[in-house]
């Protein structure tokens, strides 16, 4: 027997499942019974947002939201419905998003705070390159190409790690340099309407608490209830390395050197990206 619905009873069944899941969702991102401002953090991919934004969610017992599916490389959109229930509050959003003129200009409608937590990103795209090797194996082709954004060479994934290292750096790297080069345009200007927090890998792998407690205080949130996280362990919460410099040895010299040329100056001495 074949149990059918209409399109009417469907709907019906469909409303109520979503408000059950929203419910279920109040129960369990209380915040403590408290209400406070969502926390946006924008990162550099593999820059250790992950590991930030679970440790606020937990600290917090604030809910998850995403704004949008990648968009580090395309332009991408806000999802509006997404966006209006992350401005009301007690959710911690990790995402990528691009320094766009209507991304910007929703964030600054809705979401007028935003932390851009950022690192070296000849040091990123070690661990891009340790993340899309480790999304191969355990994920479809398919998965690879949507979540990093990119195709890649027949053959990449027989080359040797420094082959693949170098071919980021000339594919990829310079994609980041811009993504972070436009968002700290947003940074400086104060007209967009957008108050923005830079942040750096170094000040997690430094201070984790004290990084945490920056980011509340930024967004006047008091006290957690529950204790602040301590130090990122390598393997949890996507965390791969937990160093500032590992990185240096996996380049090939030259790869490393036209990388270095990449880096801005400004953006050198000001986050010690030497």
């Amino acid at each position: 027997m074949i149990i059918s619905l209409r399109p009417r009873q469907f709907k019906r069944i469909d409303s109520a499942l979503s408000a059950l899941r929203a419910r279920c969702f109040g129960l369990t991102y209380h915040g403590q019974g408290r209400t406070f401002p969502s926390i946006l953090i924008n990162a550099l991919p593999q820059s250790g947002s992950t590991f930030i934004a679970k440790s606020l969610r937990r600290a917090l017992t604030a809910g998850p939201q995403p704004l949008m599916m990648h968009g580090f490389v395309s332009s991408g959109t806000i999802d509006p419905h997404a966006l209006e229930i992350f401005a009301a509050g007690n959710r911690v959003s990790q995402q990528h998003l691009p320094a766009e003129p209507h991304i910007v200009a929703a964030l600054a409608m809705k979401a007028p705070r935003m932390v851009l937590n950022l690192r070296d990103p000849r040091a990123a795209l070690v661990s891009r390159t340790h993340f899309i090797i480790r999304q191969k194996r355990e994920n479809s082709p398919l998965q690879v190409l949507q979540a990093m954004e990119s195709s890649f060479p027949a053959d990449y994934f027989e080359w040797p790690f420094a082959d693949q290292l170098a071919w980021q750096a000339e594919n990829h790297l310079p994609r980041v340099m811009r993504w972070i080069d436009r968002w700290l345009a947003i940074e400086a200007d104060t007209s967009n309407g957008l108050d923005v927090l830079v942040t750096e890998y170094g000040e997690l792998i430094q201070d984790t608490e004290a990084l945490l407690r920056r980011i509340l205080d930024f967004y006047g949130i008091s006290e957690p209830g529950r204790t602040m996280a301590t130090t990122p362990k390598p393997g949890r919460w996507k965390f791969r390395a937990g160093s500032t410099e590992d990185w240096r040895t996996q380049y090939k010299p030259e790869t490393r050197a036209s990388g270095t040329r990449l880096v801005p100056a400004d953006g050198a001495a000001r986050f010690n990206w030497k």
